[in-house]
């Protein structure tokens, strides 16, 4: 028999496959699983459960259920809500591949987001940042390090999980493609540039620690305690706050921020859902115009004068 509570133990433990960061986020979004339906067998959970504890998120106070932080007024923020949700979607679709249960037990595979008021759009990064992070990076071997990965993250749209766990095997630099490991186990494809972030992660290439081999991570920690050992998404993101406090920049420049402004860059410049979806690797085109499609009446207009197809045969 599966408990809902052995599954849960079993999710969290996934050696090497979830952040510090991200499993904290994953305790706090499911923990509410093991406290009301611990001892339930995965397979007997119900939709309307879920749908009952969604709905009720949404007039929920903050820190209700953190008996350490005092409850305040006012309601949970429409993210939060969302992210519970996504958290429950993540762990039910797990759980019924690691036990080989058929789909159509999902409970959660018939629960719709629920709707929220107040879910923000993506935090992307400015492109113009770019220049002052890597004026920022120090010189010799850091610097040679910190550029590539800066320039792979602006320049490919390459989530932190996939840069982290990037080797150098993973690299055809004759093509200028490399391979990751999506949200999921699946791979990816990744295009990168010749101009820029070629050059840059070879010049790191030349450079690493004690000679590079196929089988080793691209990125590496440098300071004495972590040594050669493999850079992690905690890792990526200290590097980030650290240029960004150096540059002096007001604005994000997380993994994520550098994710969205990638996106939102395709889309800008008139790239098609389609072509978006698979540079990004969403799952479903609905994703990809959720975050990057949502135009305003300026915008579809400019949009609607630079591409309307009346211009191909007007003549003045």
């Amino acid at each position: 028999m599966t408990t809902v509570s052995i599954a849960l133990n079993l999710f969290f433990n996934r050696r090497g496959e979830l952040s510090p960061r991200t499993l904290e986020w994953y305790k706090t979004g499911l923990q509410f699983l093991e406290i009301q339906y611990g001892n339930r067998e995965i397979e007997a959970m119900q939709p309307a459960e879920l749908r009952r504890y969604l709905e009720e998120l949404i007039d929920r106070s903050p820190y209700r259920d953190a008996p350490q932080r005092p409850e305040r007024e006012g309601t949970l923020a429409g993210a939060t809500v969302i992210g519970r949700y996504r958290a429950l979607k993540t762990f039910f679709n797990w759980a019924m591949r690691e036990y080989g249960i058929e789909v159509r037990m999902n409970p959660m595979r018939n629960v719709r987001p629920p709707r929220v008021q107040d879910e923000p759009d993506p935090k992307a990064a400015e492109i113009s940042d770019l220049k002052l992070l890597l004026a920022a990076c120090e010189p010799g071997i850091f610097g040679l390090r910190d550029r590539a990965i800066l320039y792979l993250l602006a320049g490919t749209g390459i989530r932190s999980g996939g840069l982290a766990g990037l080797k150098w095997e993973h690299i055809d630099f004759d093509n200028l493609v490399m391979v990751i490991r999506k949200k999921g186990g699946k791979r990816q494809r990744i295009n990168f540039d010749a101009q820029l972030t070629a050059p840059a992660l070879l010049a790191w290439r030349d450079a690493y620690p004690n000679g590079w081999r196929p089988e080793l991570p691209v990125f590496c920690g440098l300071h004495s305690r972590y040594y050669r050992m493999p850079l992690n998404t905690e890792g990526v993101y200290r590097m980030l706050e650290r240029l960004k406090e150096r540059a002096k920049l007001p604005r994000r420049c997380n993994p994520n921020a550098w994710r969205h402004c990638f996106g939102q860059m395709l889309a800008d410049a008139g790239c098609d859902i389609a072509t978006v979806q698979r540079l990004m690797g969403h799952s479903s085109p609905l994703v990809t115009a959720r975050y990057y499609l949502d135009w305003n009446e300026d915008q579809l207009r400019e949009k609607f004068l630079r591409f309307n197809p009346l211009k191909k045969i007007h003549r003045p």
